[in-house]
C-alpha cells in the first residue's frame, strides 16, 4: 500500500515538474522572440542611413495615385512613369535605397518565418515601410511573369503570401499622401 502510494506520488510530482519545465521553456521563448524583436529594429535602424528612408519617402510619394503613378510604376521629377524595375538597373535613381531596405527586409522576414522574432512589434514600427515596398515590389511584372519579389527578396515574398502580417495590426504612420 505505502509503496503503491509513493509510485503515485512520484508520478503526480513528476507530472507537475514537467509541466512547470514546459512552462518555463515556453515563457523563456517568448521572451527570446521580445529581445530579438528589438534588436531587429536596432539592426534595421543601424543598417538604413537615413538618405535611404528620405529616399522611400519620396518613392511612397512618387508611386501613389495621386501623383499619377500606374501600378508598377513611378512618377519621376520630369513626370515620366517609370517602372519599379528602374530601381535595380546600373545608377538607379533612388542610388539603390529600396534594394538596401528590401535586403534588411527579407533578413527580418526570414527570422519571422523560423518564429526566432515577434513580427507584431517589428511590424508596428515599420509595417508601412514593409507594406509599401512589398506592393511596389510586387506590382512590377517582368517578361517572364515573376516580379522583382519572386526574384530578388523570396523571404519578404513568403512572409506575405502565408499572412503571417494580419490585416487588424496597426503600424506606426511615417509619412501621408498628399
Amino acid at each position: 500500500m505505502i509503496t503503491e502510494l509513493r509510485g503515485w506520488l512520484m508520478l503526480g510530482l513528476g507530472v507537475i515538474g514537467g509541466v512547470v519545465a514546459l512552462l518555463t521553456y515556453s515563457r523563456g521563448q517568448s521572451q527570446r522572440r521580445l529581445e530579438n524583436s528589438f534588436r531587429m529594429i536596432q539592426l534595421f535602424r543601424d543598417s538604413i542611413p537615413t538618405q535611404d528612408f528620405e529616399q522611400w519617402i519620396k518613392l511612397f510619394h512618387a508611386a501613389s495615385e495621386p501623383a499619377g503613378a500606374k501600378p508598377g510604376h513611378f512618377v519621376s521629377e520630369d513626370g515620366r512613369q517609370i517602372p519599379f524595375s528602374a530601381l535595380y538597373t546600373e545608377g538607379p535613381p533612388d542610388d539603390g535605397a529600396i534594394d538596401r531596405i528590401a535586403q534588411v527586409l527579407d533578413l527580418v522576414s526570414e527570422q519571422a518565418l523560423k518564429r526566432t522574432l515577434d513580427l507584431r512589434i517589428f511590424y508596428h514600427e515599420y509595417g508601412q515601410l514593409m507594406d509599401t515596398i512589398h506592393s511596389c515590389l510586387s506590382a512590377d511584372v517582368g517578361s517572364d511573369g515573376r516580379t522583382l519579389l519572386e526574384d530578388l527578396y523570396p523571404n519578404f515574398r513568403l512572409l506575405y503570401e502565408k499572412n503571417k502580417i494580419a490585416t487588424d495590426w496597426n503600424c506606426r504612420r511615417y509619412v501621408y499622401y498628399g
